[in-house]
């Protein structure tokens, strides 16, 4: 017996036949196997976040625009390119309690030539004793290990953090280095806001899983 039927955001529970509004429910059905159950919700519930996405998207597509036009205007009166090549950028207001920052924000990925850089690292370590530097053998192998089909460039780039003398190594950073590529590049916003009680710089997050 299914104890729950669907329409639309409402549903109506056969034990109890009225008619409920919500986004989120459960379904429940009872059969010869026992007793299952469904967390369910409603597509207004999703139409809700993708309406407040649009506005986000916006609402920064304006900020941005406003940015670069207040980029555009000083550095035809002063004849300077504010941000500098990167066109990195930090707004504060007059009173100091907001600061904007606008940066360039890059997507990273490695050519065919990582897979040397890999080759000379094994090669370097293998002729480690199986007792020397355990530690950096567990963290060359969590950073080059795939993780959804690809390599963790963060964890490959710094392994540039190491000091390490040998000539395959130094030679592993230096393939490393030339093995990066820039797949796109995005604008991104950031807002902090001087928290009264500490006197400390917040970051104001707009991902919905920070908040």
């Amino acid at each position: 017996v299914d104890l729950v039927y669907l329409y639309s955001d409402h549903y109506i529970d056969a034990r109890e036949p009225i008619a409920i509004e919500t986004d989120f429910f459960t379904v429940t059905r009872m059969d010869s196997w026992g007793m299952s159950t469904w967390f369910m919700c409603a597509s207004e519930a999703a139409d809700k976040l993708m309406t407040l996405k649009s506005s986000m998207i916006r609402l920064k597509a304006e900020v941005v625009d406003d940015i670069n036009e207040f980029l555009a205007v000083s550095a035809e009166q002063y004849g300077v390119k504010l941000g500098g090549e990167r066109g990195n950028l930090t707004l504060t207001s007059m009173d100091g309690a907001v600061r904007i920052e606008y940066k360039n924000s890059d997507t990273i990925t490695f050519n065919e030539q990582i897979q040397v850089a890999k080759q000379l690292i094994d090669d370097y370590l293998d002729e480690l004793t199986k007792d020397s530097n355990p530690e950096l053998r567990t963290i060359v192998s969590a950073a080059f290990r795939l993780r959804q089909g690809r390599i963790d460039v963060k964890s490959v780039l710094k392994l540039r953090e190491y000091n390490i003398s040998d000539d395959r190594w130094k030679k592993a950073m230096d393939i490393i280095d030339d093995a990066k590529q820039i797949v796109s590049t995005k604008k991104c916003l950031r807002l902090y806001v001087r928290n009264k009680l500490t006197g400390e710089m917040e970051n104001q997050p707009f991902d919905l899983s920070t908040l």
